[in-house]
């Protein structure tokens, strides 16, 4: 449970740096005035060690079981309206597939 919470609030720190980070370099950026923008995105999910997402061990109430992740992707539409120069809002809806598996050692 330890090494858990630890993981969450590790999360929680890089969150708020990255939430610091954007307001800090939005400042910059202004909205366009009553111009809409649609788009679609593709976003290939690949695992790597960086993000700690290739394979896992866990032992939890006398079970041990292994996740191993592979490719996935996500793949969607955007929807940007700018309101004002300072305000835009945006919505989109994505697809998610995650291939991952799940193995009892």
């Amino acid at each position: 449970m330890g090494r858990m919470l630890q993981k969450v609030k590790y999360l929680k720190a890089v969150m708020v740096f990255l939430f610091i980070l954007g307001i800090a370099f939005s400042m910059d950026v202004i909205a366009q005035k009553n111009v809409t923008a649609v788009g679609i995105q593709f976003k290939p999910m690949i695992p790597n060690q960086v993000f700690r997402s290739t394979s896992k061990t866990v032992s939890e109430n006398l079970v041990d079981f292994s996740t191993k992740q592979s490719f996935g992707y996500a793949f969607g539409m955007v929807i940007r309206h700018g309101f004002t120069e300072n305000w835009s809002v945006e919505g989109g809806i994505n697809y998610v597939k995650r291939n991952i598996s799940l193995t009892a050692i």
